[in-house]
């Protein structure tokens, strides 16, 4: 297989929304997007992605993975929680072989987005959205456990191609800054012309999520 980037994320950072934005992007395999409930953005596993986020990894298959029609010119976004790496049910070595072979060793280039909150006011406003979309308190030690599936990622992937994400960075604060230095990894890793960013279109969609996801903050 040919070219794929794998968003990582945490819950409720955003994932399935930005890696439906980026599939829209000139160079990348497009994605479909089904919109439920409290502006909660759902791919479409069984027609366009493997279910790699939510499936209990009993053993090495991985469902869907295989079923999939893959882009032989464009990069193709995949998505995932990477739980076969950090829960502590899994963990374990052949589980970070069968999940660098999925996601990097099979495709001819790869690379990795890692969303994960990196301030306490983008923590804070994660846990905003969990009450939002679940109607829950975040769990207790939350964010101890985010950060510990942050260093079991970064220490399993080694040294492949990875670009972190502050997901309030990306939505709020900061989006051109963003935005630049995810085209500058694509253009690092793909090659120039691999990929283009609509930036301005990808912020229109931006400010329709954030609309939907109301800030604390503000």
């Amino acid at each position: 297989m040919n070219k794929a980037v794998t968003v990582l994320y945490d819950c409720c950072a955003g994932g399935e929304f930005f890696s439906w934005l980026l599939a829209q992007q000139v160079g990348c395999s497009p994605l479909q997007v089904v919109m439920a409930e409290a502006n909660k953005w759902n791919l479409n596993p069984l027609d366009q992605t493997p279910e790699f986020s939510h499936i209990m990894y009993q053993s090495d298959d991985v469902i869907g993975y295989e079923d999939i029609t893959y882009s032989d010119t464009k990069i193709n976004v995949l998505r995932d929680h990477a739980e076969i790496i950090v829960s502590n049910n899994y963990n374990k070595p052949r589980h970070k072989k069968l999940f660098l072979k999925n996601y990097y060793n099979d495709w001819n280039t790869a690379a990795f987005i890692m969303l994960h909150p990196s301030t306490k006011e983008s923590t804070e406003y994660m846990d905003s959205l969990i009450r939002k979309k679940f109607g829950t308190e975040p769990a207790k030690g939350q964010r101890r456990v985010e950060a510990t599936r942050k260093r079991r990622i970064l220490a399993a992937l080694g040294d492949v191609p990875i670009l972190e994400i502050d997901p309030y960075t990306l939505f709020f604060s900061d989006t051109d800054g963003e935005l630049a230095h995810l085209q500058t990894f694509l253009n690092d890793t793909y090659g120039k012309d691999a990929a283009a960013l609509d930036s301005r279109t990808m912020k229109f969609f931006i400010e329709f999520w954030k609309d939907k996801n109301e800030n604390p903050f503000f």
